[in-house]
């Protein structure tokens, strides 16, 4: 494996699509995935998020990392830098997803950190590369926006996913605050 870890400002617009790709197989399959063990967290609002390269790198709020083995994608993380008040509102259930992010581009306070979007392939699952790269990501943000402290929130889908994510918050030292989706 020649696996390299990609973040926002080096991404194409070809690896770009590469990964939406890769969430669209992803929804066509969910249903099929629920009871899948190697199901991970996944949110079903994501296809408005990032409908179009140019706005990716336009919406400072917006950060993603691609896993690459040689030239394919074969992973994708996208978070959402937030408020502490609109984490507050998302997880009390009071704004959707799509509304996180609309506010969130008009938003310059960032102390949370929402992880919208954790898929990598099958064949590619259980040799960490999801955990690094979402660390490398949490750090790059950390150090680009200075941020001092900021909570990592999301909706846990499967136990699997809660526990990288409790792995990761507690291997950076970070506050982790998360809900259950329910079907």
């Amino acid at each position: 494996m020649n696996i390299e870890f990609v973040l926002k400002d080096k991404i194409t617009e070809y690896e770009f699509w590469q990964a939406e790709n890769i969430c669209n197989e992803f929804w066509q399959m969910e249903n099929n995935c629920k009871d899948n063990s190697d199901y991970i967290d996944c949110s079903a609002e994501f296809s408005y998020a990032c409908n179009s390269y140019k706005e990716l790198m336009e919406n400072e709020c917006e950060q993603e990392i691609i896993i690459k083995n040689s030239n394919e994608v074969i992973g994708t993380t996208y978070v959402i830098l937030t408020s502490k008040k609109l984490m507050n509102d998302y997880l009390k259930k009071n704004i959707t997803e799509k509304d996180l992010l609309l506010k969130s581009t008009e938003n310059t306070c960032y102390e949370a950190i929402y992880i919208s979007i954790i898929l990598i392939k099958q064949e590619y699952r259980r040799k960490r590369l999801t955990y690094e790269s979402i660390i490398l990501l949490i750090k790059s943000m950390i150090a680009k926006f200075q941020l001092n402290n900021p909570i990592i929130y999301f909706l846990a889908f499967s136990n699997n996913g809660l526990k990288l994510i409790n792995k990761i918050a507690n291997d950076l030292n970070l506050e982790v605050l998360y809900c259950y989706q329910t079907a």
